[in-house]
């Protein structure tokens, strides 16, 4: 092996280790404030409950509150970052850019999908803040 593959494979282990770490304590962290908003907003998610709103409803605003902001920044983190990867490596590795690309989005694609799992994780302790909820109304 030359040193430009050796370069590379540490680069790309370096970047899946980082990723693996970041995507851990991103679903951590995401599931604790999501559970602690739940309980936080108790009194308010039963106002919503007398009048009528559901709690799939909840779900999708923690979704699109989570999501939205996301699913921006990581788009334009994404073009901004593969534009500056083409113009550096261009020359080195000529070959393989729709794979790479690929293989880079589906990274990205990765991490909303552990961003999703990781909201519809608190679902249980928002379905029991609903059945206190039920039982306290009746």
């Amino acid at each position: 092996m030359d040193n430009i593959s050796i370069l590379f494979k540490d680069i790309t282990t370096g970047i899946f280790l980082t990723l693996g770490f970041g995507y851990a304590l991103m679903a951590i962290s995401l599931y604790l404030g999501q559970a602690a908003a739940v309980f936080e907003s108790a009194e308010l998610t039963r106002s919503l409950h007398l009048v009528g709103v559901g709690r799939w409803f909840l779900t999708r605003v923690a979704l699109w509150e989570v999501m939205g902001p996301m699913l921006l920044v990581s788009l334009l983190g994404f073009a901004n970052s593969s534009l500056a990867a083409v113009v550096l490596f261009a020359e080195i590795t000529p070959e393989g850019y729709l794979s790479r690309f690929l293989g880079a989005l589906t990274l990205v694609g990765l991490g909303w999908v552990i961003t999703v799992l990781a909201i519809l994780a608190v679902e249980p302790l928002r379905g029991k803040v609903f059945a206190r909820l039920s039982l306290r109304q009746d």
